[in-house]
C-alpha cells in the first residue's frame, strides 16, 4: 500500500486538499503509484540535521 504523510505550508480544508491531491496524482502517476492513504501532519518531518523522523511520521 502506498502511503503519504504530508505537511502543508498553509492551513487548508483537509477534504478539499485530498481531492485536489488525488486528481493531481491521477494526471501524473500510474494507478499503482497513487497513495491509498494520506495523512496530514503538523510537525516537521525531519530534524535539525535534515534526517527523517521515521518513528514520529509513520503513515498508518
Amino acid at each position: 500500500i502506498v502511503c503519504a504523510a504530508i505537511r502543508l505550508r498553509e492551513s487548508r480544508d483537509a477534504r478539499q486538499f485530498h481531492r485536489e491531491l488525488r486528481q493531481f496524482c491521477r494526471q501524473r502517476l500510474q494507478e499503482f503509484q497513487i497513495p491509498v492513504r494520506l495523512r496530514l501532519v503538523e510537525n516537521a518531518m525531519h530534524g535539525e540535521r535534515f534526517k527523517k523522523n521515521r518513528r514520529e511520521n509513520v503513515a498508518s
